[in-house]
């Protein structure tokens, strides 16, 4: 972030702080950090003035690294001619073509000629494209190379070339020649050219992640690179190759022949790096990206060097810095794939201004798109609470307002759709720019250009981690924090077992008392003073944060300095942590406050969950007097803006500002947050010697490693979570980088390391012991893994209300056939399923009538089921009870789960391999079906279930040990219904038994039988055949409305 930029941001947020009417965050990240120049020698802690081999800072690394490398400089006599002669006083001047040169830089390549354009302002006459021949190259003799983008051309004189401007102007017909074709239209072709300046070039290793071969002929076209550091993925074709790459297309790591343009420094390259213009080019494209100094690649070859991940401790020194350096090159793909996701998702529109209040605008816009995946792309960026930066619509206009999306939807619209959207836009000022004019036009209804923005500041400092070679620098260091890194990238051998004593350590720390065998293991590793890297591996309900806030504790009283950092990818983990460790502190005798820390979109989507530790917060604690007797007045406003931010404006509050402003003031020993705020605000954490990561599954090995080399202190890490539960999100990022690329789990690579240490909890204390069974079959005795259930415990909380029935007495698990249709949707590529929802508000509405106390959440593989569900039950106003995806319920867990699958069969002669559905992940599966404690029931077609080889197959064959398959319509009707009965231990209604006949029978062609039925509990006795009512207000009883829309 530049200096410019950085004063704009920090003016823009004293300006919304100062507001007393609604207000918005200056973006995600931007909310949470110090808004300091994000380059590394500013953004990063200094360790002390000690020998660099021996204790170095990440900032003395990065810049060791940086003058040594010489990244992309021309050569240096060269360089300091072009100067003298190329960007003298004479490039402000009219040149007269045929007695001086004029420079211009090469914007377009092509084997056998060049594009290029002058650099600044020219002659009227002069064209602004001229063809170069790759010729003149080879007549200078400093030239070592053919011409490419970025090199700079002394160009004398040129002749015109024909070509029909079919009564266009020369700029309308550029335009329409580079939408056709992607070229630019050149005027002219040089005939003189006076000398040549070509960019030195660096070799670094890249990433091909995309390659396209020609219909026509079969033979490639191009490929599409990364390298760390470069400005967007470029597109490289057959003749920049060499010819070892050409005969072996795969999307594997490739060497990169790279160059930074320092001349101009200000440039715009359009997407996929077909062309470079100055940036204050009136040609090229609205996608075009604005950029400073950037990095092209100009050609590639084959990597000689083996690349290898996961690491290993027989890698050379040679293939870690390179390994490491494409990991820092998969960072640079997500980054461009971030950027080209904003760009794509701009719009112009007319708002429909609905409310306008001092400097607050709320708006609407509408906005066509032709296509669903389109759609789908679109609105993944224009989520609710993303936040904008709105200008005017004309290309010197500059910003003039920022906010957020509150809400958005989505509908079809004749052959397309419609996507509308309402705004909250807050004005923004600009230096030395009327942006106060540009706001009250937009009030006026001025045609707008939105932006979606992202701050990319954390993962650029990830990258830059990654490509400056800086954990094998810091893994080389004989310090604790070198060891405990040499571990963590798995470059270490097997470690000592610790010397320590675990009775003695009972005796002495009642917290460790409690915990078992295997538990114990991981606490005697985590005790001992050795530098270690410990990875637990914990299937679900096994208390690995039992286990790890209780080795917290048992560290608060043994080290009474030790400061501790405690992460997970989750808020809701995080939360779960922190009340752990009360627990923990309590039994501890430890009185000593800690500091949780949440990002404005965690406390407003998980207000409730969060409310539960308000004792911990940074609201709670910037309250104390031993903190605010130590203010000075301006730091005392600030606080109470922070505070009353908090209640009113969640995303306003300053978190990273004020909870730096705590720490500098008080003690706070051990720290809460989610991994994504640790990255950035982690340089507010210097102490940090031990480091603890919960629910690991899904945290990416690239941002955990790279978020340790800010604590130079560190000497401690344990990792606990289960490898066969969710990991990390890998859709959205490029296909070529979802794996070994160091995006994927932190477990995978420390599950093979040799230098970590490992323990493994198999016991589940959560829940009933049918269900430990059933999920250890499906998930964990294909891998070798035991699962056992507790020993005693009472989970009979469903099983003890005598006015509910099960299928099998003494069964908590419910399993209900339901083969009603699965419908795409349609704007979106998710699945309802209309059938299984009337059966879930059925059971909701009967658990409710009875009173049961416990808590129930409705897990759902479709995100659109999630959706339709919640609805239902937010009609029918049912209390406490949640309804959520798979994705969100790690973490979670609950009394009574009803898993809805939503999955049917889709004909009996596919031959699509549904082992990839996404409703077949293991590992989706296993998070869903594990959640319950007392109860579960299952909601799907079965018998098509059970037919896929897997993780659903061998959970049901167990499952079917110890309950039936019923049919959810005739369950329905016996659940509550006092003549239901058990005969020889299954429920039966009337005589008949619940039993899915046609389950067992194979009959699975039940799509067209009834799947109707009554909406209210009191129907269900006397209720002959299943008739779904439309809905109907719970409140009045009236229909046509429901119950959040009466108005009596």
């Amino acid at each position: 972030m530049s200096n410019k930029k950085s004063d704009q941001i920090k003016e823009r947020i004293g300006l919304l702080e100062n507001m007393e009417a609604d207000l918005l965050a200056p973006g995600p990240d931007e909310s949470d950090m110090d808004l300091t120049d994000h380059q590394i020698s500013e953004a990063l802690e200094v360790i002390n003035e000690v020998d660099f081999t021996k204790n170095a800072s990440y900032a003395t690394i990065i810049l060791k690294k940086a003058s040594d490398a010489n990244i992309g400089k021309m050569e240096k006599e060269m360089l300091e001619k072009f100067a003298n002669q190329g960007f003298d006083e004479k490039m402000e001047e009219d040149v007269i073509m045929d007695d001086e040169s004029y420079n211009c830089i090469v914007c377009q390549t092509s084997e056998q000629n060049v594009t290029v354009t002058p650099v600044g302002k020219g002659p009227k006459d002069w064209p602004d494209f001229i063809l170069v021949d790759q010729e003149w190259a080879s007549k200078d003799e400093r030239s070592r190379r053919p011409l490419r983008m970025g090199d700079l051309v002394e160009v004398i004189s040129c002749t015109p070339l024909e070509f029909r401007l079919n009564n266009l102007s020369e700029t309308e017909m550029i335009a329409k020649r580079l939408k056709e074709s992607g070229r630019f239209l050149c005027m002219a072709k040089a005939t003189r050219v006076k000398s040549i300046f070509q960019l030195s070039k660096r070799e670094v290793p890249g990433i091909a992640l995309d390659f396209q071969m020609c219909k026509k002929t079969g033979k490639l076209r191009y490929i599409s690179v990364i390298g760390a550091g470069v400005t967007c993925s470029q597109k490289i074709f057959k003749w920049q190759m060499s010819d070892d790459l050409t005969m072996r297309i795969k999307k594997d790591p490739v060497t990169l022949d790279m160059v930074e343009i320092t001349r101009p420094s200000d440039l715009k390259i359009a997407k996929g790096g077909g062309y470079i213009l100055p940036a204050n080019s009136i040609h090229g494209t609205i996608e075009d990206r604005k950029v400073h100094q950037p990095q092209l690649i100009i050609s590639i070859s084959k990597l000689n060097t083996k690349f290898t991940y996961p690491f290993n401790s027989k890698m050379s020194t040679e293939e870690i810095k390179v390994s490491e350096k494409l990991l820092g090159a998969a960072v640079a793909a997500v980054i461009d794939k971030t950027l080209t996701d904003l760009e794509e998702a701009q719009v112009e529109v007319v708002p429909m201004i609905e409310e306008v209040k001092g400097n607050i605008i709320i708006m609407n816009f509408e906005y066509l798109i032709n296509t669903k995946n389109r759609l789908v792309r679109f609105a993944e960026v224009w989520q609710e609470d993303c936040p904008i930066s709105v200008k005017l619509n004309y290309p010197e206009a500059k910003p003039c307002a920022s906010g957020y999306v509150l809400e958005n939807e989505r509908s079809v619209y004749y052959e397309g759709f419609m996507f509308k959207a309402k705004l909250l836009l807050a004005f923004q000022p600009a230096r030395k720019y009327d942006a106060e004019s540009d706001f009250e036009m937009i009030k006026e209804g001025a045609e707008i250009k939105i932006s979606p923005t992202a701050s990319i500041n954390a993962l650029e400092m990830r990258m830059e981690s990654f490509s400056y070679n800086l954990l094998s620098e810091i893994a080389s260091m004989d310090t604790p924090k070198g060891k405990v890194t040499k571990i963590l990238l798995g470059l270490a051998e097997k470690s000592e077992y610790p010397k320590l004593n675990m009775k003695k350590l009972r005796q002495s720390h009642p917290v460790l008392a409690r915990l078992q065998t295997s538990q114990g293991d991981t606490a005697m590793l985590m005790l001992d003073e050795r530098p270690r890297g410990v990875f637990q591996q914990a299937p679900p309900g096994t208390g690995k944060t039992y286990t790890a806030m209780s080795i917290v504790a048992a560290t608060m009283k043994m080290f009474p300095e030790a400061h501790i950092l405690c992460m997970a990818p989750l808020n809701i983990a995080v939360v779960k942590m922190c009340l752990e460790l009360e627990e923990a502190m309590k039994i501890e005798g430890i009185h000593e406050p800690v500091l949780a820390l949440f990002s404005g979109n965690g406390k407003t989507r998980y207000k409730e969950q969060i409310e539960s530790i308000s004792t911990h917060l940074l609201a709670h604690a910037v309250d104390s007097p031993e903190f605010t007797s130590k203010l000075e007045l301006t730091d005392l406003k600030k606080v109470d803006r922070y505070k009353k931010a908090c209640i009113s404006h969640p995303r306003l509050a300053s978190e990273g500002a004020i909870a730096q402003l705590l720490l500098e003031q008080v003690k706070r020993r051990v720290i809460f947050l989610t991994l994504g705020l640790t990255e950035q605000l982690c340089k507010l954490f210097p102490e940090t010697e031990i480091l603890i990561l919960d629910e690991a599954g899904q945290a990416p090995f690239s941002q955990f490693l790279s978020v340790t080399t800010f604590f130079p202190k560190l000497r401690k890490v344990l990792v606990t979570g289960d490898k066969f539960q969710l990991k990390v999100h890998l859709i959205s990022l490029p296909e070529a980088v979802r794996e070994n690329y160091g995006l994927d789990t932190c477990i995978e690579s420390f599950d093979s390391s040799e230098g970590i240490d490992k323990t493994t909890l198999i016991v589940n204390f959560r829940s009933h012991p049918q269900i430990v069974k059933c999920v250890e079959a499906g998930a964990y005795i294909p891998a070798n893994q035991m699962l056992l259930p507790r020993e005693g415990g009472d989970f009979s909380m469903l099983l003890n209300m005598k006015n509910f029935f099960v299928p099998v007495a003494g069964s908590p698990l419910i399993l209900l056939n339901q083969t009603s249709p699965m419908l795409a949707q349609d704007t979106n590529f998710s699945s309802t399923n209309s059938g299984q929802t009337r059966t879930t508000i059925q059971i909701l509405e009967a658990l409710s009538a009875i009173g049961f106390k416990g808590s129930i959440r409705v897990i759902c593989l479709y995100a659109a089921q999630a959706t339709e569900i919640g609805r239902e039950v937010a009609d029918r106003e049912l209390p406490g009870i949640q309804t959520l995806s798979a994705d969100a319920m790690q973490g979670h867990e609950t009394d009574l789960a009803i898993v809805v699958t939503t999955a049917t069969q889709r004909g009996e002669n596919t031959t699509v391999d549904n082992s990839r559905e996404f409703w077949a992940d293991p590992a989706r599966v296993n998070v869903a079906l594990s959640r319950g404690k007392h109860a579960l029931i299952l909601i799907g077609d079965l018998r098509y279930l059970m037919k896929q080889e897997g993780i659903w197959s061998r959970f049901l064959r167990k499952a079917l040990e110890f309950t039936i398959v019923a049919d959810s319509t005739h369950y329905c009707r016996a659940m509550i219904n006092s003549e239901a009965e058990y005969v020889n231990g299954l429920l039966h209604l009337k005589g008949a038994s619940v039993r899915d006949e046609r389950f067992y029978t194979g009959q699975t062609n039940q799509i067209s039988q009834p799947q109707t039925g009554p909406t209210r509990y009191t129907e269900w006795q006397s209720s002959s055949q299943r008739e779904w009512r439309p809905k109907e207000c719970q409140r009045c009883g009236q229909r046509g409305h429901v119950a959040r829309e009466c108005r009596k």
